[in-house]
């Protein structure tokens, strides 16, 4: 896919790479880039070297609920010197574009980030969400539909998320019927819009994750389901912890 182009682009920008700059926040670059998967996300995770690909079971919704994740709209100065700049493609990116928008159109692409920014899930709000009866069962039943099938699952709690903004540089004598063809393929592949002849523009993509399996577990997932005893009065225990005078 198209969006796969992005992180070969980062692949090849060298020291400077967008995902090593992610990498060095402590952040795992998601591949491709993504709103599918905000914090509070359960979901399957494939590793590798260049990251991480998730695919959703649960959404953040069902998961911790709707407002569990806290957004910093302005992150440290370091993270912003990390990710400011413009990173341009190779020769493979190109030749990926080239599969899709057909040869001898795009001749050099470039991808920037612009507004920056954090959310992450507290631990507190996910044992409130317990509290509260969350994980929804339908959730609890994909995670072991998915474990018995032996996936990894994992939990989404911080994502690292930004707008895109792709500046295109056409070939020579590409005409406007071919220019706009182009840029409604490029535009319906990366879940952009269309802001002139010579960029595309996405906004609140997800491009790092810090996730933990821990927060995935059947035990921890089934916490809520095991019922609370009944306070008898006339009892001197409570879960096994002994009460009164």
């Amino acid at each position: 896919m198209l969006t796969l182009m992005v992180w070969a682009l980062m692949g090849e920008a060298g020291a400077g790479a967008l995902e090593k700059r992610i990498r060095d926040y402590g952040y795992t670059p998601l591949i491709p880039a993504s709103r599918l998967v905000p914090a509070g996300t359960l979901a399957v995770v494939t590793r590798s070297g260049r990251g991480v690909q998730l695919r959703v079971i649960c959404t953040r919704t069902k998961m911790v609920g709707g407002e569990a994740a806290i957004t910093s709209s302005a992150p440290d100065s370091r993270l912003k010197r990390k990710l400011k700049g413009r990173f341009n493609a190779g020769a493979k990116v190109l030749d990926a574009v080239d599969a899709i928008v057909g040869a001898n159109v795009v001749k050099a692409l470039s991808v920037s980030l612009t507004n920056v920014q954090v959310s992450e899930v507290p631990t507190q709000a996910v044992f409130g969400a317990i509290e509260q009866g969350l994980p929804e069962p339908s959730c609890v039943s994909a995670r072991r539909f998915h474990a018995e099938k032996g996936d990894a699952v994992t939990f989404v709690y911080s994502t690292l998320e930004a707008d895109v903004r792709w500046k295109i540089v056409w070939k020579a004598n590409v005409d406007g019927t071919a220019k706009d063809r182009a840029l409604d393929k490029m535009a319906a592949v990366l879940g952009a819009s269309i802001s002139s002849e010579r960029f595309l523009e996405g906004d609140g993509l997800v491009w790092g994750v810090r996730e933990d399996t821990r927060f995935a577990t059947r035990s921890l997932m089934m916490k809520e389901r095991q019922p609370v005893p009944a306070l008898d009065p006339a009892s001197t225990t409570v879960l096994g912890i002994t009460i009164g005078p």
